[in-house]
This record gives structure tokens, C-alpha cells and sequence, in this order.
């Protein structure tokens, strides 16, 4: 059921389920996040969003609920469940899912909202249509399965996903961010988002103080894959690579950290996740919350994902970690891994080249030392939730320039 409550961070007010009661915005503006699930959003922009607040927004969450809720309003973000199912392709639920977030769009009279994932982007930008003085961003994190899987009926949803994003991007004043150029380059050649529109900031950011570096544990070194358990994802190949690998004699061990997305046509089934732990091929983990101890406990991150990531946060982490990174050369994972210098890039669906990359790594101590220095710094520069955190207030305050408190109802 739809969240009935939730503290705002306006004035102490509250508003129930549709926004009613919603106290005047302050100076700086409402903002809005919309998102299919409460999990990745506080993962992924928990640290802008209360960033946002602290800086003087009203922050506003509409999610699906969640674990995170609570956290959320412990936080003081507002959050307003909303009827949005990520497999669902019930005509009748997408229109239940538009309705709601016009109704939410209206009531809440938001300065700037900010879609994630495809769903919000696309319904959201449809419910926003014909409000005034709303301005919408759309955060695209990720491009998903449907521009990754190379079937011909996928292709025809992605011609239709081109064509209904670059509906989505037509709305006035309205901003698409991409977290890679080659993403970015992509969309604007294709004509569905005009360059002016375009912009790029990379990734979500971690805090370095949290991912930290740590001595490799003495012992057999660990070679560690993280992140959801979807074939595209790179699980596969990391797989193939350790069976190629046990059978040149490489001692080592090899583990899987992460859960089952059933959200997700690609994911795989935690059963035979349990029959590859069970078979002594990888060790799985399962999901974990505790990922700054994950990484300490590895010699070698490896994430050959073929997925249309947009700057993968487990390579930005283990980058951090100080960690060495093997990895596939496509658009994201090339922003973070540069190659002979914090890791080794190799092509998509090449286990054999990830096996051999694995094993150069294993066999030199005194280059994974030098490679995670490196990555270390290149997240510093270039990926710190500081520096993603300030592009974002710096693009709210573009958008929200001249608007003022008086000016909401």
C-alpha cells in the first residue's frame, strides 16, 4: 500500500499519499527524485538527495517501498510510494503508474524532477507534459538489457525505446544525463536528445573515506566479481575464466558477491548460483552490505560485464579500495579502468582473455600494489561522491535560477 505518511523537511509539516499538505518550499526550490526501486535510488543518489536537503532543497523521494523508506525519512527526505512494478507490462498498470506520479507532480508543484531508470523516465516525462514551471531531469545510469541483448524482437523494443526517449527528452528546459560520452554521443547522433540538452556526470560517486585501502589478507589470494547476478553483467565469463584458470593450475580463489535481480529477464537463478558454491567451481556470497570489507579481502576485482553500464559504482569502489581491476573495454568501464595503468581491459565475452588477465595479475604482486595506487588516485580526482555531488546542486541551481518560495503554492 501506498506510503500514508511522510515527515518534509519544510517546516516539520506532513503530507499523506498524494502530497496533500505540503509545506511552501523554501528558497532554493522542491526537488523530486522518482525511481522503480527504493533500493538503488538511496544506494545510488542517497548522497545527493541529502546533499540537496542540507543545502537548503526540499527533498521528495517517489518509489516503490522498500527497506530504505525508513532510513529515507530518518534522513528527513519525504517519500511517497507510487504503484510502478519494474516486469510489469500491464497496459492498464503503466496507465495506474502515469496517473499517480501526474497526481504526485501536481500536488507536490516540484521546481526540478529527477527520473531514474527507464520507467520513470519514460512515464514520468509523459506526466510531467503540460506542467508549468516544472523542470525534469533524466538520469539515465544505465542503458539496460534492452540495448544489450542482441535478439530481433529486442531490437524492435529498442528502435520503440529510442523513440519514446527522445519523446521523453523533448520537454522544455528539460536535461538528459548520461554517465559516460560515448553514451551521450550516441543518443545525440541518433537525434533522440538535442547536444544542448546532453550532459554528462559520472557515476553516483563513493565516499573515500568509507572505501579505503587494506593489505591483501595473507594466503590464497581471492579474485572477487560484485555486483547484481545477471548473465550480461559478466558473470558468465568470470565463470569460464576460473574454469580455465583451475585447469592451468592457477591457486587462487574465486568468488561471487551479490544477489539475484528477478526484476530483470537476464537474471540468474539462485539455485545454480548454490550448485557452483556446492561444486567448489566459485565461491558466492551472497549480497552483502558491508562492501568496504568485501574488497579488503581481495587481491583482483574483476567485472568483465557486457552490460550497457554507465560508470559502474563497484569499479569506482574497488578503484578506491585500492584495489587492481580487470575489466571489459566498453563505455564506463573504460572511464574507470585505464589500461596497464589501475588494471587490464579486455573484450566483451572473451573468458579466455579474462583468465589470461586474471593470471598476469596474479603472478605480479608488485604491479597490483602499483595499479591500486593508481586507481586510488584516478577516483580522488575524478569520482569522489564529492565531486558528483556538487556537479548535481550546481545543475539544480541552474535549473531552479530565478524561482522563488513565493512563487510555489
Amino acid at each position: 500500500m501506498p506510503t500514508e505518511r511522510a515527515e518534509l523537511s519544510a517546516g516539520g509539516r506532513t503530507a499523506d499519499r498524494a502530497g496533500r499538505g505540503v509545506a511552501r518550499a523554501p528558497a532554493r526550490g522542491r526537488v523530486l527524485y522518482v525511481c522503480n526501486d527504493a533500493d538503488f535510488f538511496f544506494g545510488y543518489r542517497g548522497a545527493a538527495a541529502t546533499a540537496a536537503l542540507a543545502a537548503g532543497y526540499d527533498v521528495h523521494v517517489a518509489t516503490p517501498g522498500g527497506a530504505p523508506v525508513a532510513e529515507m525519512t530518518r534522513c528527513g527526505l519525504a517519500h511517497h510510494e507510487i504503484p510502478l512494478r519494474r516486469r510489469s507490462l500491464s497496459p492498464a498498470a503503466e496507465l495506474r503508474t502515469i496517473r499517480a506520479l501526474r497526481v504526485l507532480y501536481g500536488r507536490l508543484r516540484p521546481d526540478v524532477i529527477e527520473h531514474m531508470t527507464i520507467k520513470p523516465v519514460l512515464w514520468g516525462s509523459l506526466a510531467a507534459r503540460g506542467l508549468r514551471d516544472v523542470r525534469v531531469i533524466n538520469w539515465l545510469a544505465g542503458l539496460g538489457f534492452v540495448f544489450v541483448d542482441r535478439g530481433w524482437k529486442t531490437a524492435i523494443v529498442r528502435r520503440a525505446a529510442l523513440a519514446a526517449y527522445g519523446a521523453a527528452f523533448s520537454l522544455r528546459g528539460s536535461r538528459v544525463v548520461f554517465e559516460n560520452p560515448d553514451h551521450r554521443s550516441a543518443f545525440v547522433r541518433a537525434g533522440a536528445v538535442p547536444a544542448e540538452r546532453a550532459l554528462v556526470i559520472e557515476g553516483a560517486g563513493v565516499p573515500m573515506d568509507r572505501f579505503v585501502p587494506h593489505p591483501p589478507p595473507p594466503g590464497e589470494p581471492v579474485v572477487m566479481f560484485a555486483g547484481r547476478m545477471i548473465w550480461d553483467k559478466g558473470v558468465r565469463d568470470f565463470v569460464s575464466a576460473v574454469q580455465l584458470l583451475r585447469a592451468r593450475g592457477v591457486g587462487a580463489r574465486f568468488a561471487l558477491v551479490g544477489a539475484p535481480d528477478p526484476g530483470n529477464p537476464a537474471s540468474i537463478d539462485a539455485r545454480q548460483l548454490a550448485a557452483w558454491n556446492r561444486d567448489g567451481i566459485v565461491e558466492w556470497w551472497g549480497p552483502s552490505d558491508r562492501m568496504p570489507e568485501e574488497y579488503a579481502k581481495c587481491a583482483v576485482f574483476c567485472f568483465p560485464t557486457a552490460y550497457a553500464e554507465g560508470v559502474p559504482r563497484v569499479l569506482i569502489e574497488a578503484a578506491a579500495s585500492a584495489r587492481p581491476i580487470v575489466s571489459t573495454d566498453t563505455p564506463g568501464c573504460r572511464e574507470v579502468v585505464r589500461h596497464g595503468e589501475n588494471g587490464l581491459l579486455v573484450p566483451v565475452r572473451a573468458p579466455a582473455a579474462v583468465a589470461d588477465a586474471i593470471e598476469a595479475l596474479l603472478r605480479d604482486p608488485a604491479a597490483r600494489a602499483a595499479m591500486g595506487r593508481r586507481g586510488r588516485e584516478l577516483v580522488r580526482d575524478r569520482f569522489s561522491v564529492e565531486t558528483v555531488v556538487s556537479a548535481t546542486l550546481a545543475l539544480y541551481d541552474e535549473m531552479t535560477a530565478g524561482r522563488t518560495a513565493a512563487a510555489r503554492p
